[in-house]
């Protein structure tokens, strides 16, 4: 290491040329740094998108939400940033010992647990090693390194400040302990998040199995109606005691798909562009959820008395990824748009203003995510070497969540059909009762 004379801050020393003593990275060096911030920013977006659905409490879910899209913007920097050294689309080039890493992470005993180790040991020493290397790098020579750098601190730091804020108030089990513990022995084996530095007396870690997302998701047990589809009169005659009746609070689940669909794209071995679409989505997926619950709360509903239709996450998360998104995007969200207008305009007609707002920028989030749905699906279906044209599998994977969501309702005691009609033949023929809005029929109170 050779000596480099500079002033302390970062901004500063680029411009005034005052200068003290100091180390720095050869090109090598930060090239491998980066490639290690890099692999583990995108374990762990990658991962714990898939671990959404594990994380009962909606305050927590809806923050990991936020951050694991944050971590994906430092991630995408960092990436862009690699393409400089010469190291494209490091994605798939991740080294083992950081899959293993979040391998680890993913043993956690509960949800409190996993959250404890993300926000008080790895969310804090990726900030440690940014603001090291930050102070340490050359300020000019390596300043696209800097300058990225500097953008990730206020994120993180954040971040952090909210996930302890949330732990210090919440009941961490006292075994947690012991899990943190090991999963900063284990970070510390690898040289911390620089990778470069391993202590000599640090012991091998572990190899730890691979881990999937769950089949149901967890939710607060102080929702009391988890049903298995969205309620329509008459299942739920409340419905019409909602002056706004329908908010996103009710696409919660959608959440929890998206996190998934995030994950599945590791096994396909995806492009970078597909995590960072999907994670963008997951993130307006918590956005509408307190989108919704913002106007239940505004019209004195309690959101913990709505039904929420978990089914939705049961029947899309295992269905295969390729019908997911075919089900979800090209009929679920496409063929929502008709009815999500006529809900902004009796929200204007009724002059409630932030309902309207409510729906309208919903609809500008799920134009962009048909178009995320129709850009992969094709891709997917060659990874996985499926040769039906995209019409025919969007028609069968309609088919196949009717058909599954149909059972769960039957086996719920909601109301099921005996008879699924006829196949789907696009938005606006009604021939698909999937949708991510319900129709304004049969609730008159909204539109008078």
């Amino acid at each position: 290491m050779r000596a480099y004379r500079s002033s302390s801050d970062p901004a500063a020393r680029r411009l005034s040329g005052q200068a003290r003593p100091r180390t720095y990275y050869t090109v090598e060096q930060s090239a491998t740094i980066c490639q290690n911030y890099f692999a583990l920013e995108f374990e762990l977006f990658t991962t714990l998108a898939g671990a959404v659905p594990v994380v009962a409490d909606l305050e927590a879910k809806l923050a990991l939400s936020h951050h694991l899209h944050s971590g994906m913007l430092r991630a995408r920097e960092l990436r862009a940033r690699l393409v400089d050294f010469l190291i494209p689309e490091p994605e798939q080039k991740v080294p083992e010992r950081w899959a293993n890493f979040v391998r680890h992470l993913m043993t956690a005993p509960d949800d409190v647990t996993l959250l404890a180790a993300l926000w008080r040991v790895i969310r804090p020493a990726q900030l440690h090693s940014y603001e090291r290397h930050l102070s340490t790098t050359l300020p000019v020579n390596d300043a696209p390194t800097a300058e990225l750098l500097e953008r990730s601190l206020p994120g993180l730091r954040a971040e952090i400040d909210w996930g302890r804020d949330y732990l210090r108030r919440k009941e961490v089990p006292d075994t947690a302990g012991a899990f943190l513990a090991a999963i900063d022995e284990h970070l510390r084996a690898l040289g911390g998040p620089m990778g470069v530095l391993v202590p000599p007396d640090a012991a091998t870690p572990a190899c730890y199995p691979p881990w999937r997302p769950p089949e149901r998701m967890a939710l607060e047990s102080r929702f009391t109606l988890q049903s298995a589809d969205r309620y329509t009169l008459p299942d739920w005659p409340e419905y019409e005691a909602i002056p706004t009746a329908y908010t996103h609070f009710t696409e919660l689940p959608v959440v929890d798909i998206i996190g998934v669909t995030v994950f599945d794209g590791r096994a396909l071995q995806m492009p970078f562009e597909y995590f960072a679409d999907f994670t963008r989505q997951l993130w307006d997926e918590a956005r509408h959820t307190q989108m919704g619950m913002e106007r239940l709360q505004a019209f004195g509903i309690d959101p913990y008395a709505v039904p929420i239709p978990v089914g939705h996450y049961t029947v899309w998360a295992n269905m295969p990824v390729l019908d997911r998104l075919a089900s979800l995007t090209q009929v679920g969200e496409a063929c929502s748009f008709v009815p999500k207008r006529q809900w902004v305009a009796a929200a204007w007609k009724r002059r409630d203003a932030l309902s309207a707002l409510e729906h309208e920028y919903d609809i500008v989030d799920e134009r962009m995510h048909v178009r995320f749905g129709a850009r992969w699906i094709p891709e997917i279906a060659a990874r996985v070497r499926d040769e039906r044209p995209v019409k025919q599998i969007v028609q069968d994977a309609d088919w196949a969540f009717r058909e599954r969501i149909n059972r769960l309702r039957q086996q719920a005691g909601e109301n099921w059909l005996e008879d699924l009609g006829e196949r789907f033949k696009g938005c606006g023929t009604n021939t698909s009762p999937v949708s991510l809005a319900p129709a304004l029929d049969g609730i008159p109170n909204i539109i008078a």
